[in-house]
């Protein structure tokens, strides 16, 4: 019984040595792996120079003078402050006027200002929840 299971362990390192012998003699046998039985340089597939120095082109923003809020329209927000009263209407936002001279409501872009239930942020330049507390305070503040 014993003699058996020696027999087995010699056939399964023989086994393993002939498989590493052959995978071994395959990558000297090529000395450096090849790809259609080539090997490139790298120069030749090198990134060019031109391709890298391609810059997302800048769009140009148009600033709006910004006015003053005129008259007691001008929406309360649930965490404090208010927005604007733009040619007697409420204004989620601040007034501008355009290239016409014409005075608009707007939150940085977004014409007519916010839309109910969001409040203009200054920090973030955006709409917001209204219940969104401001400058990083939490609710507790």
């Amino acid at each position: 019984m014993r003699l058996h299971s020696f027999a087995v362990w010699l056939i399964v390192g023989a086994i393993s040595a002939v498989s590493l012998s052959c995978s071994h003699s395959s990558v000297v046998a090529g000395n450096q792996p090849t790809v259609s039985g080539r090997i490139e340089d790298v120069s030749s597939v090198a990134p060019r120079a031109d391709a890298l120095r391609q810059e997302p082109k800048a769009v140009p923003v148009q600033r709006l003078q910004r006015v003053e809020s005129v008259g007691n329209c001008a929406p309360c927000y649930k965490t404090g402050g208010q927005g604007a009263c733009i040619n007697n209407q409420p204004c989620r936002g601040f007034g501008v006027k355009n290239q016409t001279g014409k005075i608009l409501c707007s939150c940085y872009g977004e014409v007519g200002g916010c839309s109910e239930g969001q409040r203009c942020d200054d920090r973030k330049m955006t709409c917001v929840p209204e219940d969104e507390p401001s400058f990083g305070r939490t609710e507790s503040n």
